[in-house]
């Protein structure tokens, strides 16, 4: 939480009469990982129980703790080990995570869940799976997850198209730096908070110890979606910025050329005004421009002026 502004961001939801009043509460508190989620009071109410109580599961978790002990061991690819590792280090320098000392044994409390590794074109992505050890069978909603699809940044160009004829548009995505990352876990979690990862240095398995969200907790969506929603919400009400938010950290933003400046630093404002990290490098943080990608689409303005404009598959969504 170092760096966020959380009673400014409590100030001005309050101020538009925002539904979710709770949200600054839980991010101070930090979220739960287990339980029935608390509704925003801002997206479509369906009820999804929990399948299995935390007691149940911790009364049980023993067993299966000791099986995925057993099962954690090398890819047998050293390289991906070593990214993996290196990935599940920098969690650990960045505060997100601690290494536990268990003395090369599977712990006897609480619940394991497994880290592996993805590759994503040249990059490596560590997901922690809390569904092998049956966390995310104790979560339960009671809203369906909100999210702002490619068809909403279409229907969002479009509305420019029609409202100022000839005009040039732009766009671009902003991204939350490590999104999930920015959000504590409760202190009340930290049990079933533990997931195993193979360490390559010592060829041993070895326990860390979650302290913010961790990517692949169905809970953690529904945490995040609350934040990435309030946020918007903010720069659409207070700002009246042009943009979409697509689950967790994509935030696309059209406008014409001439407010592409004013807009951008609009977005950049609400970022660090409330202490939001934000891509500011690299393939996440293109600068505005006819053609610009989100979410496995192309968007291309370039016959904009025309009252035109075409989607495409990426060359990356297009050989999947």
């Amino acid at each position: 939480l170092c760096g966020k502004r959380l009673r400014l961001l409590e100030d001005l939801l309050l101020s538009i009469g925002y539904p979710d009043r709770r949200l600054c509460q839980d991010i101070r508190q930090g979220f739960h990982l287990t339980g029935w989620m608390r509704p925003s009071g801002v997206m479509e109410s369906r009820l999804d129980p929990p399948c299995l109580a935390k007691p149940d599961l911790l009364r049980t978790s023993a067993a299966r703790n000791q099986e995925l002990w057993s099962m954690c061991r090398s890819t047998g690819d050293p390289e991906l080990d070593t990214a993996l590792w290196q990935q599940t280090r920098k969690d650990v320098d960045q505060g997100w995570a601690e290494l536990q000392d268990v003395s090369g044994q599977c712990p006897a409390t609480g619940a394991l869940s497994r880290r592996f590794a993805v590759r994503q074109g040249d990059k490596v992505r560590a997901i922690d799976d809390f569904s092998i050890s049956l966390v995310n069978q104790t979560v339960g909603v009671q809203e369906k997850i909100t999210v702002m699809t490619a068809a909403e940044t279409a229907n969002l160009s479009l509305h420019f198209l029609a409202r100022k004829p000839g005009c040039k548009l732009l766009g671009r995505c902003f991204d939350l730096k490590s999104a999930y990352r920015q959000l504590p876990i409760s202190q009340a979690d930290l049990d079933v908070a533990q997931v195993l990862v193979w360490n390559p240095e010592t060829g041993a398995p070895q326990v860390l110890g979650m302290l913010a969200l961790p990517f692949g907790s169905s809970a953690a969506v529904s945490h995040f979606i609350r934040v990435s929603l309030a946020l918007w919400t903010l720069g659409v009400t207070l700002l009246f910025l042009p943009w979409t938010s697509f689950y967790d950290n994509v935030h696309s933003l059209v406008t014409t050329q001439e407010d592409c400046r004013s807009a951008q630093a609009c977005t950049f404002l609400i970022f660090q005004a409330l202490g939001w990290r934000r891509a500011q490098e690299g393939a996440k943080a293109e600068p505005f421009a006819e053609t610009f990608r989100a979410l496995g689409v192309v968007f291309d303005f370039s016959l904009a002026p025309t009252g035109r404009m075409s989607l495409s598959n990426t060359p990356e969504r297009g050989q999947e």
